[in-house]
């Protein structure tokens, strides 16, 4: 196969930004970008475990913050870079939104409600 052809693969914005925004990598492996999304996902669950673990502080949670806010960013820019085809781009969407919701609905009651974790 010619390496110059290739598969215009759909690329939605609204469905990758919220995807990424899980913070699971979703929206890198919607547009089929692995590394990316094993990297990413490696870095959160990093940032998280020390939340977690040693630096429960302001400073550390607004970096998780930014973080977020970065890989969220980066699939919406990747994802802007061509027009996606609307009979994917529902499923795309469903999928992205239905992760991200149970996530961040999960972080935030860790946020608002900590329980004491067994030392």
């Amino acid at each position: 196969m010619d390496r110059t052809m290739q598969v215009d693969r759909p690329r939605d914005p609204l469905a990758v930004a919220p995807g990424n925004a899980s913070m699971l990598g979703i929206g890198y492996l919607l547009l089929r970008q692995r590394y990316l999304a094993i990297t990413t996902t490696a870095i959160t669950f990093g940032l998280v475990a020390l939340l977690a673990c040693f630096a429960r502080d302001l400073w550390f949670e607004v970096i998780v913050l930014l973080w977020w806010v970065a890989v969220s960013a980066h699939g919406w820019i990747l994802a802007s870079g061509r027009k996606s085809r609307q009979d994917r781009a529902w499923k795309q969407r469903l999928i992205a939104l239905a992760v991200t919701d149970a996530d961040v609905r999960a972080a935030f009651d860790w946020l608002i409600n900590p329980r004491e974790t067994p030392r």
